[in-house]
């Protein structure tokens, strides 16, 4: 979990996945402060509710 710390984003691939396309259906962690830096270059941030689907936070977006 250090990327997560460092960088703001981990991915790891799922040996149960193996073979699935397109690639990126495995998991991906990110931080709050990841989300509210990146994601406005492609989409605005309408809504962050932290754990806003219980165990996972919420984001809404609109394309910019």
């Amino acid at each position: 979990m250090m990327a997560l710390r460092s960088q703001g984003i981990l991915f790891k691939r799922s040996p149960k996945l193996g073979g699935l396309h397109p690639e990126f259906y495995h998991t991906t962690f990110q931080t709050k402060e990841y989300v509210l830096r990146i994601w406005p270059v492609i989409f605005e941030i309408v809504s962050y509710k932290e754990l806003g689907l219980g165990y996972q936070d919420l984001v809404v977006l609109r394309r910019s």
